[in-house]
């Protein structure tokens, strides 16, 4: 994301942070205080998708793309037929304080097919959360 002026922002008022990977620069939005929300998307999609949640939640949490030394909270979907459970455990040893949160009936998109299981397992986490 080297030239942004394309973005509106009023829409995504974020700063650009980047990770060096070995692939290359991994883009990732690092918002707000407290304990930490991480939001991970795939390919196509961007940061853009989580731009009303990270609003919503940053007065009282910090939402960010990479996190490895935080508690995590990985909430899978166990019918995903692009992301298998191999896929969970590279998540799980990235984010080696990760909690891991399994919907059987649940696929690709999490937010979608089971948003109020999303939602009580992110306000768990974040109450049972130290956020230091």
């Amino acid at each position: 994301m080297n030239n942004t002026n394309w973005i509106d922002r009023q829409e995504y008022p974020f700063d650009s942070h980047f990770y060096q990977v070995p692939a290359g620069r991994m883009h990732y939005v690092d918002q707000g205080s407290g304990p930490a929300v991480v939001m991970v998307h795939g390919n196509p999609t961007w940061s853009c998708l989580y731009r009303h949640m990270i609003k919503q939640l940053q007065p009282e949490h910090r939402c960010i793309a990479v996190l490895k030394s935080k508690p995590t909270l990985i909430v899978w979907g166990m019918k995903d037929i692009a992301f298998r459970e191999k896929e969970l455990k590279r998540w799980e040893a990235m984010f080696p304080k990760a909690q891991s949160v399994r919907l059987s009936s649940v696929g690709h998109f999490v937010q979608e097919e089971a948003p109020d299981e999303l939602a009580a397992a992110a306000v768990l986490f974040l109450h049972e959360t130290d956020p230091a």
